[in-house]
């Protein structure tokens, strides 16, 4: 049973479909998963029994994991889940927002703010996903079984690597943040093209699965791993 005094963590990961009632209204259950289902409300002037009976009525999501699968079974479905769409979404982004920025930056400068600012969520995200899958994924996996100690890395706690990551996981929130506001929350001209219209589209598919994502490793994966890690065995 969900109540109001749980945190958007706790209920996006117990009912995963919760996290399309969360960001339809800016709720922030990633990063700022700590905060209770009836303080976030309140923050937002809603009445947190409405917002309950939302998310008793929404849809289940396809793309899940249990709160309890064996932490390489996490990391599968956050590489085939997330990160694949990730890389595929940006792919076609990064083309619309060129295309967008050229045709129509002149009468909306704001389109070549965004290209910008996405070229930079771009990059950095890019780097983001190869360490997790490169370095801090596979110590987890070795974690998991025992071996850490055979994983060829330079630190000693998993916490060093996941702190990293979570700090990383801010940023990413931030850059999200800024392409909404320059965009008025992605709010299209009249005379908005077809591309216009689907880069605006793919920028807000491209939003909801990277906090989905990372309320995941932030709520489920890290803490997890860091646990085991303190406890061994």
């Amino acid at each position: 049973m969900i109540l109001s005094s749980d945190t958007l963590s706790k209920i996006a990961l117990s009912a995963p479909h919760a996290t399309r009632v969360f960001a339809k209204y800016r709720m922030d259950f990633c990063c700022g998963g700590g905060t209770s289902l009836s303080d976030a409300c309140i923050g937002k002037g809603l009445n947190s029994e409405s917002v309950l009976a939302e998310i008793q009525a929404a849809a289940p999501l396809r793309r899940s994991v249990e709160a309890d699968a064996p932490l390489g079974e996490v990391v599968d479905h956050v590489l085939s889940t997330h990160h694949e769409f990730t890389r595929n979404i940006m792919a076609e982004i990064e083309k619309f927002s060129v295309r967008v920025a050229a045709v129509h930056g002149a009468q909306h400068p704001e389109m070549i703010v965004l290209r910008d600012l996405f070229a930079d969520f771009k990059a950095e995200m890019e780097l983001h996903l190869l360490k997790e899958e490169r370095v801090l994924f596979p110590y987890i996996r070795l974690l998991e079984n025992g071996a850490e100690k055979d994983a060829p890395v330079c630190f000693s706690d998993v916490g060093g690597p996941i702190r990293m990551m979570l700090f990383e996981h801010e940023n990413a929130g931030e850059d999200l943040r800024k392409m909404r506001e320059v965009t008025s929350d992605y709010t299209l001209p009249q005379a908005a093209c077809n591309t216009y219209r689907l880069l605006f589209h793919k920028l807000q598919e491209l939003e909801e699965d990277v906090h989905l994502h990372m309320h995941l490793e932030n709520n489920l994966l890290f803490p997890r791993a860091m646990e085991l890690a303190a406890n061994p065995g």
